[in-house]
């Protein structure tokens, strides 16, 4: 009995969804990184470079997003995005940060599926020092 509650009030927003935009029912994440990649670059304008489209697409066809490529943006919750990003580097990770900020700030989803505090702190690795005069004369 309860998953029919559950159901009814799913297809009741999403009802109500439609009316406000209809793309919010349809919008994929492979959709949505598709038109980012194909976008114009950011806050500048403009063509991307082709080198930029490249490895936006290479950053895309990463195994980590396969869970993710075909959901509902609407259907997503926190966990999805945790569990692409997990164990993966800092690149990835800020790619997902950036196709979910990309969907928010295209109206392309009703609601952020993820805060700023809720995405995971990815440290980058240290960068190897110089060679000092002191480790040189050694």
């Amino acid at each position: 009995m309860e998953h029919q509650a559950d159901l009814f009030h799913q297809k009741f927003a999403e009802a109500h969804l439609a009316k406000c935009n209809s793309e919010w029912l349809t919008n994929t994440w492979d959709m949505i990184a598709k038109r980012m990649i194909a976008g114009p670059r950011g806050k500048y304008g403009g063509e991307k470079k082709a080198s930029t489209r490249r490895k936006e697409e290479c950053l895309w066809r990463n195994p980590c997003w396969d869970e993710l490529r075909h959901k509902r943006a609407i259907d997503t919750v926190p966990n999805d995005f945790l569990k692409a990003v997990e164990g993966v580097g800092a690149g990835l990770a800020n790619f997902g940060r950036m196709l979910h900020n990309y969907a928010l700030g295209h109206k392309l989803m009703p609601f952020p599926i993820m805060g700023d505090m809720m995405w995971p702190r990815i440290g980058h690795k240290p960068m190897s020092r110089t060679v000092t005069e002191i480790d040189h004369l050694k």
